[in-house]
């Protein structure tokens, strides 16, 4: 087959902006390294220090965390053990002993799981195992943050376990008679909510004693835990309900994308606690919903998004190796702008219930206020230009003040009138 040249576009972009947050965290995924070539190491590591990336998730053992590290680059321990798997030499006695497996809704043994009924009122039989393991990945390393990565599915699709140790535990929980023997397809019918219910208890219960084990090795060492979003697909798809967790977290970890609803859910889930909402950078556009940003302003305006519904405490990004200079580029824009605007924030009043706005998604626009100033956040997420109207308290209006790079604004009574430019963003500003 012959092929003739092809053209593209290439777009040079300005320099990376170099401005790092002091307290917020953007944080993209990097486990072992995929890179081979030193060079490729070191670009990686200058582009993600200049584009305000101060924060890895993973594992330090690649060649960017190592060049970063003494620059003081933070990462968080993706902690490697899956759910009610049996850890290190406690996998022999599961073989041995396989009443102490997990049965799943066809009454067949599940390789390498534990019951978790058994494994909970057992915990002290293997705990030496998954000590063992936590401690040698994280006393006396370099590791700021250790995180469980929990998505095991309860009955979406159904899993396990549904042996009669599990059926008596869940029976007694929930109340349920035991003159009549419970069947598993029952936990999918009339007990579907209950039993979701229980598993994500028993996940909970687990979190606690990992905590314990992590805190022993490294008793500075912040805990975190990354799923879905707080949502009924999250409970029964990842057996996780943020609600139950928070007393075992230092920090929340969940995404990927943006749901306005389901990312303020998991943030007041958390409570005073941060959490990190996470995007995704995928370069190709078939992967289902998995759309790649049309460019670096799309890019930054997504990460602004996430950062401010989730709290203002940081963004998590999947994943570095896809990253290029437009991601590192709208990445850095992303990193200044929070910079900017990370110590209002710090502590700050989430107030959109004073403003009614028209022309922009719920999600898309955010309202804080501090110390008597009040700042509005508008992001266009589009490729047209979009205007909007924000009608705000008595007062407002009269002494707003705008900026934003790609957006302007003006007033008249108690409405603001705004344009924003394709992938625009600005900020209002009033004291009243």
């Amino acid at each position: 087959m012959v092929t003739g040249p092809s053209e593209m576009p290439l777009t040079i972009l300005p320099p990376l902006r170099d401005v790092r947050p002091k307290r917020s965290r953007i944080a993209p995924c990097y486990y072992g390294d995929v890179f081979s070539n030193d060079a490729v190491r070191e670009a990686y590591a200058d582009n993600a220090w200049r584009s305000g990336i101060t924060w890895t998730y993973g594992t330090t053992s690649n060649g960017v965390a190592q060049r970063l590290l003494p620059r003081g680059l933070g990462v968080i321990l993706s902690f490697p053990w899956e759910p009610w798997t049996p850890p290190g030499e406690f996998a022999k006695v599961l073989e041995l002993r396989p009443d102490i497996g997990a049965i799943d809704f066809a009454g067949k043994p599940v390789p390498r799981r534990l019951c978790p009924t058994w494994a909970l009122s057992h915990f002290d039989d293997w705990r030496p195992e998954l000590a063992k393991l936590a401690d040698g990945l994280l006393r006396d390393s370099t590791y700021r943050g250790v995180n469980w990565d929990l998505e095991e599915p309860v009955v979406d699709p159904p899993t396990f376990c549904t042996c009669e140790r599990c059926l008596a535990a869940f029976a007694k929980e929930a109340g349920l008679s035991l003159k009549a023997e419970l069947k598993p397809a029952e936990l999918l019918g009339p007990h579907r909510d209950a039993w979701v219910a229980f598993r994500c208890r028993q996940n909970a219960t687990m979190l606690g004693h990992l905590r314990e084990l992590f805190k022993a090795a490294k008793p500075d060492v912040e805990v975190s835990l990354y799923s879905g979003y707080a949502s009924r697909y999250t409970r029964e798809h990842y057996g996780v309900d943020w609600p139950l967790l928070a007393q075992h977290l230092d920090l929340g970890i969940a995404g990927y994308g943006y749901d306005r609803a389901n990312v303020a859910a998991t943030r007041e889930a958390m409570g005073a606690k941060p959490f990190l909402g996470g995007e995704m950078y995928y370069l190709s556009p078939h992967t289902d919903e998995r759309v790649p940003p049309s460019g670096p302003a799309e890019w930054r305006n997504r990460l602004v998004r996430q950062y401010l519904g989730s709290g203002c405490r940081g963004v998590l990004i999947w994943w570095l190796p896809t990253m290029e200079g437009g991601a590192f580029y709208g990445t850095s824009e992303a990193a200044e702008l929070i910079a900017g605007e990370e110590e209002f924030l710090d502590g700050a009043e989430r107030v959109e219930g004073r403003f009614k706005v028209t022309g922009l998604p719920a999600g898309d626009w955010h309202a804080f206020r501090k110390g008597g100033e009040t700042r509005v956040y508008l992001l266009n997420l589009k490729e047209q230009a979009v205007e909007a109207t924000l009608t705000g308290p008595a007062g407002w209006a009269a002494g707003v003040r705008s900026r934003g790079n790609e957006g302007t604004s003006a007033a008249e009574g108690e409405v603001v009138a705004a344009t924003l430019r394709p992938f625009g963003w600005l900020c209002l500003t009033a004291d009243p």
